[in-house]
């Protein structure tokens, strides 16, 4: 079954060259004890990297903001070259949020949550473009992680608001329902100033 943290392996593995025990290794906390069983290719298979949505407790895994921060330094080293950066936020805003929407529609998620998410970091006032990619990957390896569109995107505006002093919240202008995008067809162009 596709699930968001099969997504999220397989996209580290080929986007970033991670492989499943080096990002398993990121993401788990070391004091979990999952944590001793990420070289157990096995194990790693069955209960990490391919785990069933809601089996693994979200206080098993590391930092999301740390994780993801290391995992976006590992990607830009292992891609290389002048522009890393701007294939690395051009991925995870397109191709691979894309994919990420479709693994929460086979696990019955509303995928829209992650698409109204992704335009808010794809059009919101950051200090830095570095810090809009991070956010990018930030709601990525959340939602691989939780498997849970809106628990991710909850982390990945509590990390904006904390790390970055930044709001990705809508802003209510009106007694009217926030706009709700639909999941993405397409991928967006990231919003680089």
């Amino acid at each position: 079954m596709r699930t968001p943290s099969s997504e999220m392996y397989g996209d580290l593995r080929s986007f970033g060259g991670i492989t499943n025990c080096a990002a398993a290794s990121i993401l788990i906390s070391s004091k979990s004890d999952l944590f001793s069983h990420v070289s157990n290719r096995p194990f790693l298979s069955r209960k990490i990297t391919n785990a069933a949505p809601g089996s693994i407790d979200p206080a098993e895994f590391s930092n999301f903001g740390i994780s993801t921060q290391t995992l976006f330094s590992k990607i830009i080293s292992n891609l290389g070259g002048s522009n890393a950066r701007r294939l690395v936020s051009a991925h995870y805003a397109g191709p691979a949020a894309l994919n990420m929407q479709e693994a929460l529609t086979c696990i019955g998620e509303d995928a829209s949550v992650y698409a109204n998410a992704l335009h808010r970091i794809n059009n919101g006032t950051l200090k830095s473009e570095l810090d809009r990619d991070i956010l990018y990957l930030h709601l990525f390896i959340a939602c691989g992680c939780l498997q849970n569109a809106s628990a991710a995107v909850k982390s990945t505006e509590m990390f904006a608001n904390v790390s970055l002093a930044v709001s990705l919240k809508t802003q209510l202008t009106s007694v009217n329902k926030p706009k709700r995008f639909p999941p993405l067809t397409s991928p967006i162009t990231p919003n680089w100033g």
